[in-house]
């Protein structure tokens, strides 16, 4: 496993994912669960289910990880467990509203690492 893909790689990633994410917010939303605010609260649900489904059937690997041939490990390079999978797919849906901040300090990051892996000490990797 390498750390060799650009940052553009792993924005990709996750442009991928919240086009998905935001597809399945508006049917939501159209379908009336979320009242006024729908949208929002449709994506932050499909979000939720979204991230913590690919986390616990997938390790972590979403379609947009997955198109782009990157995985999630443990800063040491092992594989992560189901628990700490799970809290760092959880914080992400937490700091979807900081999600660009979150992106800035990935690009300064030595590690290439978001707020959601420093704090659960995970780090994306090219397979």
């Amino acid at each position: 496993m390498k750390r060799d893909y650009s940052m553009g790689s792993r924005f990709l990633a996750y442009f991928i994912d919240a086009i998905l994410i935001g597809v399945v917010g508006s049917i939501l939303a159209g379908m009336g669960i979320g009242g006024s605010a729908g949208t929002y609260i449709g994506s932050i649900a499909a979000g939720l289910v979204y991230y913590l489904a690919f986390a616990y059937f997938n390790e972590g690997i979403t379609v947009g990880k997955m198109a782009l041939k990157m995985v999630v490990k443990t800063d040491n390079g092992g594989d992560v467990d189901q628990k700490t999978i799970m809290v760092r797919e959880l914080l992400k849906v937490v700091l979807m509203p900081i999600a660009f901040i979150s992106f800035i300090i990935c690009l300064v990051n030595e590690d290439k690492k978001s707020i959601h892996d420093m704090i659960v000490d995970t780090v994306v990797l090219k397979k």
